[in-house]
């Protein structure tokens, strides 16, 4: 019984600090100044996909659905995720274009070697519109 009740402590710690996806952006600006002035910049956005391995393979790891959610045993921290969920976001905010994409990957070994490791995907860019374009809610 005590052996059972560290194992589900211990999984429950370990789904809350390392399954997750976030999704950020924000709208405010401190005069940004594009090159191009018929774009204007309507938000920065940022995501990370994180997951948790056990030997390589996928034991809970952040889900392509949105921001919070999670997957167990689905290899979901791919590129091709996060890129979605990037676009996904410049357009909620109003981007018609994302510009100065910045993408980056990193694995930690935890605990045994090779056993364990924690992965993050992270994307992230500037969502653009043209300058004649409607207002945003955005100041």
């Amino acid at each position: 019984m005590k052996k059972t009740s560290v194992f589900a402590v211990a999984a429950a710690v370990l789904a809350v600090l390392c399954g997750c996806t976030s999704v950020n952006s924000t709208q405010k600006f401190n005069a940004i100044n594009l090159t191009d002035s018929s774009m204007k910049a309507v938000c920065v956005s940022h995501v990370q996909i994180t997951g948790c391995y056990i030997l390589g393979l996928p034991l809970i790891v952040g889900s392509s659905h949105g921001d919070g959610k999670c997957t167990v045993f689905q290899y979901t921290g791919t590129l091709e995720n996060v890129m979605h969920l990037l676009t996904k976001e410049a357009k909620a905010k109003g981007a018609t274009r994302l510009v100065d994409v910045n993408v980056t990957e990193t694995s930690e070994i935890c605990g045994i070697p090779f056993l364990l490791s924690l992965r993050r995907m992270q994307a992230s860019g500037v969502g653009l519109r043209p300058a004649g374009a409607a207002q945003n809610a955005a100041y």
